[in-house]
């Protein structure tokens, strides 16, 4: 295998052609001095949208001139443009300025730090020095590339996240969804209640109580009955008679009352000529309803109650009972108008045992016969129907019937994410965050939001106080790990991405400096995902392992499967030692 020397912090050496000595400046200029610049690292190298540009210069012993100041202007250069770095100045031991000195006899050294905002231009460009050597009143300047390039380009290897986003899943790929507690029962309860109320010492069933909307959607459920996939288990009908009055009187009541609502259901069951219903019929009576007594006081706003429950413990004879609260005369008149009348009543319960449904069953029931679904059922369908428009469909007619389920506004709100409308998106998800506030997920999918209108600060904002809610889904961690990129978090990135093995993960592992690692990692990658960016950020591994087979090979997959490789590969320094060799060329052509 042919192998590549590649060295990232390249001492670059050279010998100066000026400066100053004490012959003066005229002599010195036509005498060169050898004087050694290096720059760390060569190339320069890219990292959170800046190039950081150090410089070490070293003055030989008996060179500098005690009275001479040196002016150094650092440039940087490329086809079109240039940009001016901060100048620096140095100075002999006798001038009284405020500059880094430099012993004539013995000589030194000075380390320059200086950063600029990255712009593309910048990946072929030179680093240059402009020099000016002033003493009394005589100068020499000698111009930017008088001395050679210090440095070559800029390594721009972290800009390859914004491919791996894509190769990644992109945006949406980077959303958080919610599951409901339980999916697809294998059986499900459903049970239709109502309550038939009754006048005073009266039986019979009122034509404005089958007009209530509890009892008319009970009436509904007896069609119920004919449905296959429902099995009729049991009709109870519970009948009662409030606690005043003799109890004789109440006790023919409750018996009464149970009658005629086993006559009126009866009635609804054969005018829909269903069958097999009777033996399916429960029925009991309480002539005098001290528990539901008990439970509607509790309710109450009636201001004796205290008084009232006290009565109720204290005598276990409900004749004695009667009589003593009847004795509490304005409390008795309260519970004329406001507790008895509730207690005159039948209670009916219809319950059915609904089948399992296949997927492809509740999805069709979502889009046809929501109402024919359980919660989780049709929250089921929202998560696995075929496409994005009806996933949002069914969504949308979910929050229609549980308006106060924060779980389905974020994952309405992830899928117009894949849709890219952030501004529905936004709109769903800041709903969930207000009904269910500092949730992971939530919060994950508010910054994918931020990502994809490329507020990377906000998305980063955003995954770390997902994070500190406690959320640790792959999800957030691929989203975090892929800021941190950006933000030249290297290693903290390597940690979020963990086990990941993606795209980013093995950018993460090549900037922190463990190439071994990104190889390990894009290979696995590669078994998934034939992506060209994959292909090429294993060329750039390649070339820090100094492998120039691999360069090749996975260079001339990249530029197949898309040509835009193309030309960024000429201009990687990435590959700058093979710039020049016949084979590197014939890449291009």
């Amino acid at each position: 295998m042919r192998r590549i020397i590649v060295t990232y912090l390249v001492t670059f050496l050279m010998a100066s052609t000026v400066l100053i000595s004490c012959g003066g400046l005229d002599k010195m200029a036509k005498e060169p001095v050898p004087v050694t610049w290096s720059v760390n690292p060569s190339p320069l190298q890219l990292h959170a949208d800046r190039v950081a540009v150090q410089i070490n210069v070293r003055f030989p012993a008996a060179y500098f001139d005690k009275k001479a100041v040196l002016v150094v202007r650092p440039v940087l250069r490329w086809e079109g443009g240039e940009k001016e770095l901060k100048p620096f100045t140095l100075q002999g031991e006798s001038v009284t300025d405020n500059n880094k000195v430099i012993p004539f006899a013995t000589g030194g050294s000075y380390t320059y730090n200086d950063t600029l905002s990255y712009v593309d231009a910048m990946r072929i460009s030179r680093l240059e020095v402009s020099v000016r050597a002033s003493s009394a009143d005589k100068s020499v300047d000698v111009p930017a590339g008088k001395f050679g390039k210090l440095a070559d380009g800029v390594v721009t290897t972290p800009l390859l996240v914004k491919d791996g986003m894509m190769v990644d899943n992109g945006i949406g790929g980077f959303g958080k969804t919610m599951s409901f507690s339980s999916m697809l029962p294998g059986t499900s309860t459903k049970v239709y209640s109502a309550d038939i109320q009754y006048a005073l010492q009266q039986s019979n069933v009122r034509t404005e109580e089958t007009k209530q909307e509890d009892l008319k959607s009970l009436l509904a459920s007896v069609l119920m009955a004919k449905d296959a996939n429902l099995v009729l288990q049991n009709i109870e009908i519970s009948s009662y008679a409030s606690p005043d009055g003799p109890y004789e009187l109440n006790d023919g009541l409750s018996k009464n009352r149970g009658k005629s609502a086993s006559d009126f259901v009866d009635g609804q069951f054969k005018k829909n000529k269903i069958e097999g219903y009777k033996d399916k019929i429960t029925k009991t009576e309480t002539a005098e309803d001290w528990a539901g007594f008990q439970t509607e006081l509790d309710k109450s706003n009636i201001r004796d109650k205290e008084l009232i429950r006290r009565v109720l413990s204290m005598y276990s004879d409900p004749i004695v009972r009667e009589r003593e609260i009847k004795n509490m005369s304005e409390a008795y008149t309260e519970l004329k108008t406001a507790i008895l009348p509730v207690l005159r009543r039948s209670k009916l319960n219809i319950k059915y045992e609904a089948k399992a449904f296949t997927s492809d069953e509740v999805i069709s029931f979502a889009k046809s016969n929501p109402d024919a679904l359980s919660q989780a059922e049709l929250f089921f369908a929202g998560q696995n129907a075929a496409n994005t428009e009806d996933k949002i469909a069914i969504y949308n007619t979910y929050i229609s019937k549980y308006p106060s389920d924060w779980k389905a506004y974020n994952n309405l709100g992830n899928l117009y994410i894949e849709k890219a409308d952030f501004a529905a998106a936004k709109t769903n998800l800041l709903k969930a965050n207000e009904m269910q506030p500092n949730t992971g997920s939530v919060l994950n999918n508010l910054g994918v939001i931020a990502m994809g209108e490329k507020d990377y600060n906000k998305a980063y904002d955003y995954f770390k106080s997902a994070k500190g809610a406690g959320e640790n889904s792959i999800e957030v961690n691929q989203n975090l790990g892929t800021l941190q990129i950006m933000k030249a978090e290297y290693n903290e990135a390597v940690s979020n991405f963990g086990g990941i093995k993606s795209f980013n993960a093995a950018l993460a592992q090549l900037m922190s400096g463990d190439a071994a690692a990104a190889a390990s990692t894009i290979a696995e990658v590669e078994k998934t995902k034939k992506d060209a960016a994959v292909y090429y950020l294993r060329a750039v591994i390649g070339a820090r392992q100094n492998e120039v087979d691999v360069v090749y090979t996975n260079l001339r997959t990249a530029i197949s499967k898309d040509e835009k490789w193309k030309n960024y590969a000429k201009n990687d320094m990435e590959f700058r030692l093979l710039f020049e060799l016949p084979d590197f060329k014939a890449l291009f052509q």
